[in-house]
């Protein structure tokens, strides 16, 4: 299984995710650059929409969040706690704008870089999230064509985490 989605449908709604737009690369090694606050908080996003799509971020999910920040890079330097209260913030404005607007606000602060890492974070989440649903994978496909991220990207990403893989039969 793949993250792939049925082409018909996902023409259309590609060519819409695009005309949102990414932001502009950040230096000519945008791959190795050090997000501002604006970006950290819009990768962030979508690790939280994961755990907290109804805007409450429960313990179960802020385990595996807390856990995600603290070891990854980008966020190494915010520190737990911060980004534990960014976490809070966010999940907070999902609950009191959805999900929708939030991520778009988002997407717009984001280069595709940038994207990728936040749709790899939220399969992360996804994969490690003790309630984990089939509703998170179609999720996590929402937000790749709202982010403007390929198939072929996508299903990389996810052979990556292992997302499909045994480990979820078992």
């Amino acid at each position: 299984m793949t993250m792939g989605f049925l082409s018909d449908f996902n023409d259309a709604r590609i060519a819409e995710a695009l005309s949102v737009g990414t932001a502009a690369p950040r230096s000519a090694s945008d791959a190795r650059h050090q997000p501002g606050k604006d970006a950290i908080r819009a990768i962030l996003t979508m690790p939280v929409a994961i755990a907290a799509p109804d805007g409450v971020l429960r313990s179960e999910e802020a385990g595996v969040l807390a856990a995600l920040c603290a070891t990854t890079p980008v966020f190494q330097a915010l520190g737990v706690d911060t980004s534990q209260d960014l976490a809070e913030d966010i999940a907070a404005r999902i609950k009191a704008e959805g999900f929708d607007p939030v991520m778009r606000a988002a997407v717009v602060e984001l280069t595709m870089t940038e994207r990728r890492l936040a749709l790899s974070l939220a399969m992360d989440m996804a994969r490690y999230n003790p309630t984990f649903q089939i509703g998170d994978v179609l999720f996590l496909m929402e937000m790749q064509l709202a982010m403007g991220i390929q198939d072929d990207d996508a299903d990389l990403i996810a052979e990556d985490h292992n997302l499909f893989g045994t480990t979820w039969a078992d």
